[in-house]
């Protein structure tokens, strides 16, 4: 796990050596309410814990079935992406305590779970389906006084209007979301925030794999084999290679702003 400067793409050091804790193909990344750093380890089906400045493993935070995928820290829940379970499993983000699936599914929209983002104007949820190319919108149910605690968000519809192959990484910004996908070709894919109608696919020669892909300072960085690329997030234009190191795996990337609860993009 390689930690990097995020304004100049500098390498900074191996944040997390390799096989600590028994880290086997990490996945999502995330800082939690404790400030400590999560990884989600796909051959142990579990989300292991670490030290937030030092890096050094802590524990295994969580055990979670079928392949766990994007990781998020959403109020004071931590809320995973199960790829063969096909749904998102929901922990105390304080205890680790399973409160469950997360998720009620319907119409047989989600297909492999990946990305994961809540809307911080809505509450929704956005997640993508990896065989199916789909970005399939859930709601929370509401009480008189806000969101009830505790139950399953409801599958509403298939927000995306286009497919997006092998669906993974996504992310919103104040106007639009983006996503991308490992066997999607060298390309980026732009989307209506408010009604998920496509507006741009970016094109890229030099981008190879995407999975992940975030915002930062208005810009859009996608992972890339090797690297993490940087663009103009609203017409596509390829700015510069942000992150090189040889022989990097990139699958997930975070920027690290603040300590401040993750409340939704």
């Amino acid at each position: 796990m390689r930690r990097f400067n995020a304004d100049t793409g500098e390498y900074v050091d191996d944040f997390i050596k390799s096989g600590s804790g028994g880290l086997r193909a990490p996945r999502g990344i995330a800082f939690g309410v404790d400030s400590n750093f999560y990884v989600a380890s796909d051959y142990t089906d579990s989300v292991l814990q670490f030290h937030g400045s030092t890096g050094a493993f802590l524990q295994v935070f969580c055990k979670v079935p079928g392949q766990p995928r994007a990781i998020l820290f959403h109020y004071y829940d931590l809320y995973v992406t199960s790829r063969t379970e096909q749904n998102v499993y929901r922990y105390n983000a304080n205890t680790a305590t399973p409160r469950g699936k997360y998720l009620q599914e319907s119409g047989n929209c989600l297909q492999s779970p990946w990305g994961l983002v809540f809307d911080q104007f809505t509450n929704a949820t956005l997640v993508t389906s990896e065989d199916n190319g789909n970005i399939c919108l859930y709601q929370q149910p509401q009480t008189g006084i806000g969101y009830a605690a505790g139950q399953k968000a409801q599958f509403d519809r298939i927000w995306s209007d286009v497919r997006v192959l092998s669906a993974s990484g996504i992310v919103l910004t104040v106007d639009s979301a983006y996503v991308t996908g490992p066997y999607s070709g060298n390309s980026i894919i732009r989307f209506n925030r408010t009604n998920g109608v496509f507006m741009h696919q970016f094109e890229d020669e030099g981008l190879a794999a995407p999975v992940d892909i975030k915002e930062y300072n208005d810009y859009i960085y996608a992972c890339s084999e090797n690297a993490v690329r940087k663009y103009n997030r609203l017409n596509g234009e390829f700015i510069r290679q942000h992150v090189f190191f040889d022989s990097m795996l990139a699958t997930f990337m975070i920027f690290h702003k603040n300590w401040q609860l993750n409340q939704g993009e």
